[in-house]
């Protein structure tokens, strides 16, 4: 019996003579065969349907990095805003926007140039017409390195018996570099964030100093250990400070994840570098009985702090609000909190009165433990609703308090800079690394957000306290 192909109609089955045995078993092995083909076939596409969900639940992992409630804005790079696709206005600053052009400051000397010769056909005939001026700024060539021997004299005291030797400001107590070297080194690390092999590369070049990256890097630890004591006193303020912001990121130590965290006042920056993303870092650095105003966002740790105004971060709620935006339920929820959000904004621009910010402070507090309950009720928002139910009235102890945001964004912007040196280091080799790097960033941020010159107070910093005080 001939097959007629792999589909088979009923009329063929019809002309089958059932008592064939031998027609009906080849037309059972038959089916058989093409039972296995289809079965084959069936798995090799669930196979490549397997490999198919998987690539792509790698491609959500990776794309959940940069679209996600908790990765701050600076990271999400593949949020486009339609609307700027759309406008058809010309890029850059608005109009009456301030130059960046800065006045031109009085020359300290006047070159005269003139000219000899055409420079087309060589002719001395030239009949002049006007001076153009033209004030350039330039640096001066860079000074040849300045070696100094200083003879100190050791001397003993005949009244005490104190035997010690005379000190110079210019004059390290340990190593044979000067201040002025010192400073350019911590600049070069801490400005433009130079690894010390380039920092090294830099000086030998420019000012022709030839020193290793071990010698560049005895010298942050040698200014750390000097600057201990007035990182102390940093820590010390950010304790008695008012309002403290607070954030905390990953950083490698040796290998291993250990953790970098800011807290930042209106006036210091106090960077802790920790083998902890635990309660214990806040109590050891705020104090166990911290009562201020703490900024954060929803990491428990700070919790371990009972006595703290806790101001939750709004930027982090708005985000968790907005993953859900693509829902009719979830938009309605995210608009609303927007427009609370807005409401506290405006509120604290208006310099209120303390009765009027009690008053509001109740109102908002009300209105949204009323929205967080109406939506709750979509098994859709949970993760939303519960995230504003956890915070509670934590969420408007910036209407209550004046001086405080409403938003953790100023430790985020602080402790962006690290995540920065982070990417260009990789790694802190040591422990010992790890304290030099927090004493000196904590300071250095410290003057910058004073609007401190820098040379200046490292100078001072290491006048001071690396040649005028032993360690």
């Amino acid at each position: 019996m001939a097959i007629p192909g792999p589909e088979i109609d009923e009329s063929f089955i019809d002309s089958i003579d059932l008592d064939d045995k031998v027609a009906v078993k080849e037309l059972f092995l038959y089916l058989v065969r093409q039972l296995n083909e289809t079965q084959a076939q069936l798995k090799q596409t669930q196979e490549r349907l397997k490999q198919t969900e998987e690539r792509l639940e790698q491609a959500n992992k990776k794309l959940a990095f940069y679209e996600n409630p908790h990765t701050p804005p600076s990271q999400q790079r593949l949020n486009k805003k339609e609307e700027c696709k759309e406008s058809n206005k010309h890029r850059g600053a608005p109009p009456g926007h301030r130059g960046a052009s800065r006045p031109a400051p009085e020359p300290d000397e006047i070159r005269f140039v003139s000219a000899k010769e055409c420079e087309k056909c060589g002719s001395k005939d030239l009949e002049l017409l006007s001076v153009k001026e033209k004030t350039v700024e330039d640096l001066p060539e860079p000074p040849p390195l300045k070696v100094t021997t200083f003879r100190r004299e050791r001397v003993k005291c005949n009244n005490c018996g104190h035997v010690f030797t005379a000190k110079d400001r210019d004059c390290p107590m340990v190593g044979r570099l000067g201040v002025n070297l010192m400073v350019l080194v911590l600049m070069l690390k801490f400005l433009p964030r130079s690894v010390l092999r380039c920092t090294v590369s830099l000086l030998q070049h420019l000012y022709r100093v030839k020193i290793s990256a071990k010698t560049a890097n005895s010298i942050l630890e040698r200014v750390a250990e000097g600057a201990d004591k007035d990182y102390q006193v940093l820590i010390q303020r950010v304790r008695k400070s008012k309002v403290v912001y607070a954030d905390e990121t990953s950083m490698s130590v040796m290998g291993r994840k250990w953790w970098i965290w800011v807290f930042r006042t209106s006036a210091d920056v106090a960077v802790v570098i920790r083998n902890s993303r635990g309660s214990k870092v806040p109590r050891e650095i705020l104090g166990e009985n911290f009562r201020k105003v703490l900024v954060r966002d929803g990491w428990k740790p700070y919790n371990s702090l009972k006595n703290a105004q806790v101001q939750r971060c709004w930027a982090h709620l708005l985000r968790e609000a907005k993953e859900f935006n693509h829902l009719t339920a979830g938009k309605h929820l995210y608009e609303n909190m927007c427009q609370i959000f807005k409401e506290i904004k405006e509120f604290n621009e208006g310099n209120p009165s303390d009765e009027e910010r009690r008053s509001k402070y109740e109102d908002l507090s009300e209105r949204m433990s009323k929205l967080v309950g109406y939506y709750g009720r979509n098994k859709k928002l949970k993760k939303a609703t519960n995230y504003a139910r956890n915070g509670g009235r934590d969420w408007f102890t910036c209407v209550l308090i004046p001086g405080v945001e409403p938003t953790n964004n100023l430790a985020e912007q602080a402790i962006r800079e690290h995540v920065l040196i982070r990417k260009i280091i990789g790694a802190i080799r040591s422990v010992k690394g790890a304290k030099t790097y927090e004493t000196l960033a904590s300071l250095i941020a410290t003057w910058k957000l004073r609007n401190m010159n820098i040379a200046d107070a490292l100078k001072k910093l290491i006048t001071e306290n690396v040649c005028l005080t032993e360690n």
